[in-house]
């Protein structure tokens, strides 16, 4: 084109796929849980709702009797329940279903297993107002009376005892949680 050059011919321009957050795992969390145990026959009663990436998506409640957790979304604005679906199924691991073969995860069984966890987490807090200890693969306690003080922790550490055995007040609240679901069979 003569003695005057076009800036742009130089330039490659190299197209720029931009994915949606659809292939990234979601982020589930259930707050303001409110659960009635009373209720509870063949699953958890309750009551919460459902966040997904941080921000509030359903309600999600279940009546106790066994059948599977009803979500109702807050805005119909974003990702539809069968989306959501869809993205658990693609990212979230597979799990054994009833005949021990690999089925895709789906939001009811993530929103049990947090339940299962909640539940589990505040029955943790009770036992641990007790001195805990896992003896032979099962929980024990010492007597009532006994508050998981520092000095009677101190006793402990010392007692010949309890030498081999794992005292759960001990341990870092995460790693005592853990084996505490563990050994509860939570």
């Amino acid at each position: 084109m003569g003695l005057i050059e076009n800036k742009f011919d130089k330039i490659k321009f190299i197209p720029i796929v931009v994915t949606m957050m659809t292939n990234m795992k979601p982020k589930i969390e259930l707050k303001s849980v409110k659960h009635l145990a009373a209720n509870s026959q063949e699953t958890h009663c309750f009551n919460a709702m459902l966040y997904v990436d941080g921000k509030r998506y359903a309600t999600v409640s279940n009546d106790g009797w066994g059948g599977p957790d009803q979500v109702e979304r807050v805005s119909d604005k974003g990702e539809t329940i069968a989306e959501l679906e869809n993205r658990i199924g693609e990212t979230f691991p597979t799990w054994k279903g009833a005949y021990n073969d690999e089925e895709k995860m789906t939001l009811d069984i993530v929103v049990g297993d947090l339940m299962n966890e909640w539940a589990g987490r505040d029955e943790f807090k009770k036992q641990m107002r007790r001195v805990t200890f896992v003896e032979d693969g099962k929980l024990t306690c010492l007597k009532s009376k006994f508050k998981p003080t520092a000095e009677i922790l101190d006793q402990v550490k010392k007692h010949p005892r309890f030498k081999n055995l794992t005292c759960l007040n001990l341990m870092p609240k995460n790693e005592a949680f853990k084996l505490y679901l563990e050994t509860a069979g939570c």
